[in-house]
């Protein structure tokens, strides 16, 4: 995780800062933590565990990752949501996802092509267009009292969710994505 930009600071220090205080104002202990401890990382990465090579390549090598996936795949998809069991699958996982986000096949700053750049302006789009939602839905439901008034995307998803095949079925789309984007990054 590199600071390819011009900013002195990654982008995504500043957006993890911005979250956990939105996390603060909903009270939400443990997602703060998520958010200050992913912030944290994410500006030690870009300074001073920056010339930390972790092995990477093997664990992502052959069929490693695929064989990862399904376990992962079948321990998300059947655990119920919000228990101590599934926080733990991500906690246990957390040294592993370490492993392979930081390592050989962390590319240097290159010039981007012109696909690339439309690609980053999409998904950079997207991501403050849903950043937005969030942030306004959440805020003008604190403020109003009616949190169901203004449904931020967890609560118009939920329902899904709470169905066994709804959980299976986000838990197949959101490792694929996962998966290939590994895949790609790989490359």
């Amino acid at each position: 995780m590199q600071n390819g930009s011009r900013h002195p600071v990654s982008l995504w220090v500043a957006a993890f800062a911005l979250t956990a205080a939105l996390q603060i104002f909903r009270g939400a202990l443990e997602d703060t933590i998520i958010f200050v401890a992913g912030g944290l990382l994410i500006l030690l990465s870009t300074n001073v565990l920056a010339k930390i090579n972790l092995p990477s390549a093997k664990l992502t090598a052959g069929s490693n990752l695929d064989w990862a996936g399904m376990i992962l795949l079948f321990a998300l998809a059947f655990t119920p949501r919000h228990t101590f069991f599934n926080l733990g699958i991500f906690v246990l996982l957390l040294p592993l996802v370490l492993f392979m986000a930081w390592g050989a096949h962390s590319e240097p700053v290159r010039q981007l092509t012109k696909r690339d750049r439309a690609t980053r302006f999409a998904w950079s789009a997207w991501a403050i267009v849903m950043c937005l939602w969030e942030f306004s839905a959440n805020i003008l439901g604190q403020l109003s009292k009616v949190p169901d008034a203004f449904p931020t995307i967890s609560v118009l998803v939920d329902p899904i969710l709470k169905l066994e095949l709804g959980q299976a079925g986000f838990v197949v789309v959101w490792l694929l994505v996962g998966y290939y984007l590994l895949k790609a990054g790989i490359k």
